[in-house]
């Protein structure tokens, strides 16, 4: 392009001119702008060497694919290496997760044969923001199906693996949940949530904290936690929460407490006569 004709925000191929500088070329002095690409790369080129279809130089842009404006060689590359371990796990039988997706009937549509299709509906989904495959993955929403526009969306890695054929599903105050889920949201381990579940337990009784230190109750006037019930009168803490959770009358309780008091020590009467 001639000297006259470029100025600052002028966009020439993939390159937008940001400032006015000059270039030493062959020991002349040559008038050039320095110039950001649609990858992001800053670059300066001289006038004279702006064209048509001028880039940074990367590689990737001389290929016929499909190059969104705003998308940097990073993300195209993440794009990029997404719809090929697709491609390969629908129809390369010696990749190692065919067995899971080709052999099971899973495809890939005849539309994302052409990477052009796939990266710009990978480009809308995301709201034109690309992340690291390790925090954003293409996910079928039928799982029986295979990777087309209609069955497919992009969701976070926590988001994709609460989506698992394998996962169990419990249900706590009519909220389906995973494990996992239930165990962020009710600030619980997701091994006890588990456990529990295997031995029976269903609905609140898998994220219950049975925290015996906050759990307070009225003895005699006082009030006092489970532990400190349990320490004044040597009573299990399970048996403590136990009668807590179903004794909901505070005098219910309480006369159990003494119960038990009186039951012991009538026991000890008895070992030391016998003794």
């Amino acid at each position: 392009m001639r000297v006259s004709e470029c100025y600052p925000g002028l966009k020439v191929g993939y390159l937008i001119l940001l400032e006015k500088t000059h270039l030493i070329v062959a020991g002349h002095n040559r008038t050039a702008y320095k110039c950001k690409c649609d990858c992001g790369k800053i670059v300066t080129r001289t006038a004279l060497s702006l064209h048509p279809n001028a880039h940074c130089g990367a590689s990737f842009h001389n290929r016929k694919y499909y190059h969104p404006d705003g998308m940097s060689k990073d993300g195209f590359r993440k794009v990029y290496t997404t719809w090929y371990k697709i491609k390969s796990r629908c129809e390369d039988p010696n990749d190692k997760d065919y067995h899971n997706y080709g052999a099971r009937g899973i495809t890939l549509c005849d539309e994302w044969h052409e990477l052009n299709n796939f990266v710009k509906w990978y480009w809308e989904e995301s709201n034109h923001e690309i992340l690291s495959p390790k925090y954003q993955t293409v996910d079928r929403i039928d799982v029986n199906k295979g990777y087309s526009p209609t069955n497919c969306r992009l969701l976070t890695m926590v988001q994709q693996s609460n989506n698992k054929r394998t996962n169990k599903i419990v249900e706590i105050d009519g909220e389906k949940l995973t494990y996992s889920e239930a165990a962020r949201k009710y600030n619980i381990k997701k091994d006890t949530v588990r456990w529990r579940y295997l031995h029976g337990k269903r609905g609140w009784d898998l994220v219950d904290h049975h925290d015996s230190s906050k759990v307070y109750v009225f003895i005699d006037g006082e009030e006092m936690t489970l532990k400190e019930i349990s320490e004044a009168y040597n009573i299990p803490i399970t048996t403590l929460y136990h009668w807590r959770k179903h004794k909901k009358d505070r005098c219910e309780f309480e006369t159990k407490v003494h119960n038990y008091k009186e039951e012991q020590s009538i026991e000890h009467e008895q070992e030391l006569q016998l003794s």
